[in-house]
């Protein structure tokens, strides 16, 4: 019954998410809001219930996570632009057309979320030293 809109699944990712699912239910988690990240091997603890992607393993690790990440709340995979709004893009402003959703996986899959682009900027910016260049700011 778990798994009625993803009959697609191959073993291992049924393995992977009965035992995510179990975890989740021993340990009282919120199932809806349950996300597993199918790239990761089932050792690895890649799942999160807070509604957030579980993050990817470093690379050169054993099962390097990049998703597919099924949703129990979906009941289904994330889409490709399900997974991009996750990483904060404002799919809704973006054209698509043309794009094949397994493209837009592997825009997603190497994407940074856009918040961790963000404060980067804003790290970059507040470390620079604008006063010496001619033209002074300010």
């Amino acid at each position: 019954e778990l798994l009625q809109h993803f009959p697609h699944a191959t073993e291992a990712q049924v393995e992977r998410l009965a035992l995510a699912h179990r975890a989740a239910e021993e340990s009282g988690l919120d199932i809806a809001g349950l996300f597993v990240d199918l790239g990761q091997d089932a050792r690895a603890q890649a799942w999160r219930d807070d509604g957030l992607l579980p993050p990817s393993r470093p690379e050169g690790g054993a099962g390097n996570g990049s998703g597919p990440f099924y949703s129990f709340a979906r009941r289904r995979p994330l889409i490709g632009q399900e997974e991009l709004l996750c990483h904060g893009f404002p799919v809704w402003r973006l054209n698509f057309q043309g794009m094949a959703d397994d493209q837009c996986m592997q825009l997603a899959s190497g994407a940074m979320p856009v918040t961790v682009v963000g404060a980067t900027m804003s790290a970059v910016l507040a470390v620079c030293d604008f006063a010496g260049q001619s033209g002074e700011v300010g």
